[in-house]
């Protein structure tokens, strides 16, 4: 089988599931306008619809040549596929693009690159992970309604074109590499990007909306300019495979302490760490510090608990850090030391 048929076209009010197809191609679209959500994906073949939701799994063919007619697709999925995104810029009703190992979805001509814009100014949530073709953040530049943004291993990405604006009506931003892509961090690029604009744009205390942050380079973060941003409301700060990190050095102990709401502190895969940030017990609003992977780590802070601290995880980490954890449990009644 490698078409569908046109006749099914008005059939998709009820549902629809084709498997093991991997050369069918799809009648002209849409199948409906109720249609709310797409998923396009490599490891089986597999063709869903239900109830204004479709997936399409192992899929290479004619697809891309036809999503922008679905107008009404709020939710969009791609997952290992081969195909080059189309542009989506058109889909005004698209709120969440998700992308994860697609290597060819956002290869340009390097001339065209510069002047594309595949994403509908609209978009609220963004997430790519494991995208090497992607190399200019000029591709994200229009989409300063975003409230979550997340990029992963996308390795060969630059500040090239970069927007502050975009960060305006962020709630979530997770920028960072994993083990399999060491060799630079994105997020440190960002956040230099970022201090320069506080200072070239002017930009007011305040200004910033973020309640959750997770990178990989602890030094980008951890400065007065940036924490300044930050502090009226992150709530939620995650360091994570940050190997360059061997210290928190004076000034970014004093950043750290500008963080006056942060509730959550976490540091994970930091390997060369040799302890945490002795400020942290000055934050007011903490209330969970965990540790994970960080096997130097030897110790806790000094220094009385803050009153606001509610618990203290560690996982993977030296004998001597989850021994002084486990004595806290019979000194601090109700204090939760519970391994993750």
């Amino acid at each position: 089988m490698c078409r569908l048929s046109q006749s099914l076209r008005g059939a998709l009010s009820g549902e629809l599931m084709s498997r093991y197809c991997p050369k069918l191609s799809l009648p002209p679209m849409p199948h409906t306008s109720t249609l709310t959500f797409c998923r396009v994906a490599l490891p089986s073949s597999l063709l869903s619809y239900s109830e204004g939701h479709m997936i399409i799994d192992g899929y290479s063919g004619g697809l891309s040549a036809e999503l922008n007619k679905l107008k009404s697709i709020a939710r969009l999925y791609f997952s290992e596929c081969s195909i080059t995104c189309p542009g989506l810029q058109d889909i005004t009703c698209l709120e969440s693009v998700k992308v994860k190992d697609c290597p060819n979805l956002f290869r340009w001509p390097i001339e065209a690159a510069h002047t594309i814009r595949p994403f509908p100014a609209s978009l609220k949530e963004l997430k790519i992970k494991g995208e090497s073709g992607m190399q200019s953040m000029v591709l994200l530049s229009n989409l300063t309604c975003l409230t979550s943004l997340k990029l992963v291993d996308c390795e060969n990405l630059t500040m090239d074109g970069f927007n502050p604006l975009i960060r305006v009506n962020l709630d979530d931003l997770m920028v960072y590499n994993t083990d399999k892509c060491l060799g630079r961090s994105v997020s440190a690029d960002m956040f230099s990007e970022l201090a320069g604009a506080r200072t070239n744009l002017s930009l007011p205390t305040g200004s910033f909306r973020l309640r959750l942050l997770k990178v990989d380079c602890i030094s980008a973060v951890l400065v007065a300019p940036i924490c300044t941003l930050l502090a009226a409301t992150l709530e939620v700060l995650i360091f994570i495979h940050d190997q360059r990190a061997e210290s928190f050095t004076g000034e970014e102990e004093r950043a750290l302490e500008l963080l006056t709401s942060l509730k959550f502190f976490t540091v994970r895969n930091c390997p060369n760490l040799p302890s945490l940030p002795q400020g942290l017990y000055s934050l007011p609003s903490l209330q969970q510090i965990v540790v994970g992977c960080c096997p130097q780590v030897q110790s806790l802070p000094k220094g009385p608990f803050p009153t606001s601290l509610k618990a203290l995880r560690a996982t993977g980490c030296s004998p001597e850090l989850q021994e002084q954890i486990e004595k806290l449990e019979g000194s601090l009644p109700g204090f939760d030391t519970d391994s993750e």
